[in-house]
């Protein structure tokens, strides 16, 4: 996409980045991020290698966005089908939790490098607004979550909500070795390290749930 026409206004700006962000998670699709430069997203887009650092100090601050508006999407999802469950139990609950990402491939790619490159090579204001954003989302996803499902006391939903996000990153971590690491495991007797990303996180996400309920004294 190609936008050489200067952005006059805060609107076209906005209109900008937007399209930006949508280019770069269009790379991530095709390549990994590692190999990923600023030059390719510039090349993209039509825009000059400088006007892109513009609107984005670097290229960990530019995927940082780009996270940030796929959680927003994928919370705001969440919340919807939370409130169209015909019934709810901690099975149904993980079952929904996990299947919500099995068409978010850029989410799921971007939350692995969140900890250990996006939040660790980006400023403080850059971390602090996308900080700011996850923590009012969990608390939206997190009091849907108490709506639904009683046996959570007032305010425990959030808390419980960044547990569950909490698993779903290291377990997609682990999922998706390299393919050094997805070759070794692939031998038969390393079937006790192997992690089947959906069924097992649904299975986890029962299980804290249940955790949760039983601890806070609401019952299963």
């Amino acid at each position: 996409m190609a936008l050489r026409q200067r952005a006059r206004n805060d609107e076209d700006k906005q209109a900008r980045r937007a399209a930006i962000l949508t280019e770069a998670g269009a790379l991530l699709g095709e390549h990994p991020y590692a190999r990923i430069t600023m030059a390719q997203v510039a090349a993209a887009t039509g825009l000059a290698k400088g006007t892109l650092y513009l609107y984005f100090r670097s290229k960990e601050e530019l995927f940082l966005a780009l996270l940030e508006r796929e959680l927003v999407a994928w919370f705001a999802a969440l919340r919807d089908r939370l409130g169209t469950l015909p019934s709810v139990s901690p099975d149904v609950l993980g079952r929904e939790f996990a299947s919500s990402l099995e068409t978010r491939q850029t989410l799921s790619d971007l939350l692995v490098i969140l900890h250990t490159i996006l939040e660790q090579n980006v400023d403080a204001s850059a971390a602090l607004a996308f900080k700011l954003v996850l923590r009012d989302e969990i608390h939206a996803a997190g009091e849907a979550l108490e709506f639904v499902w009683p046996q959570l006391p007032q305010g425990a939903g959030p808390r419980t909500l960044l547990r569950m996000y909490a698993l779903l990153i290291g377990m997609r971590q682990i999922a998706f070795p390299s393919d050094v690491i997805a070759d070794i495991l692939a031998r038969e007797d390393m079937s006790s390290l192997r992690i089947e990303f959906s069924r097992d996180l649904a299975e986890s996400i029962a299980d804290l749930l249940r955790g949760a309920a039983h601890s806070l004294g609401g019952g299963a």
